[in-house]
């Protein structure tokens, strides 16, 4: 029992660092000026992609015919899907949640964190990116519901044992 209790306080600081690191990451870096000139609503013309697969297409495209660097597509892509598999292993080894729910409480999250960077002016709102974070957290929390064989047995219990 005490080991367990420790454990989840590893896992607590990791979940805090790795909250800082995302809000840094979304909010903070590189992000000075962006059309600092316009009104918002202009901003939000400008800086909103509502379209399913656009980017993402626009990236396949230019990695496939080599008219944009490598190294940004993967950054984008890679980096949006992988973004958001640390919340999803925090949210399963801290809940009983069953897959349905945590799919909405990360699409009603991933949807506020959008909004926020566009209207705070720190970012775009992209649903493309709203895509890949989504499905980086669903395979995360999949793989680790079907390695303890049920979506009841979410929890600390279930990780870590055997």
């Amino acid at each position: 029992m005490k080991m367990k209790k420790c454990v989840r306080a590893i896992v607590m600081v990791l979940f805090v660092l790795y909250t800082l690191v995302l809000l840094y990451l979304m909010f903070v870096k590189d992000r000075g000026g962006i059309l600092s000139g316009v009104s918002l609503g202009e901003y939000v013309k400008e800086m909103s992609n509502f379209v399913p697969f656009q980017t993402i297409g626009t990236y396949v495209s230019a990695l496939w015919n080599g008219t944009m660097n490598r190294i940004i597509i993967l950054k984008n892509l890679v980096g949006n899907l992988v973004l958001f598999m640390p919340f999803a292993y925090f949210l399963y080894f801290f809940t009983k949640m069953k897959l349905k729910k945590m799919i909405v409480l990360t699409i009603i999250i991933l949807l506020v964190l959008e909004m926020l960077q566009l209207f705070t002016r720190s970012g775009a709102f992209d649903v493309d990116d709203f895509i890949l974070n989504l499905a980086g957290a669903i395979v995360i929390y999949w793989f680790l519901w079907r390695k303890t064989g049920s979506e009841k047995d979410v929890s600390v219990s279930g990780i870590g044992e055997g």
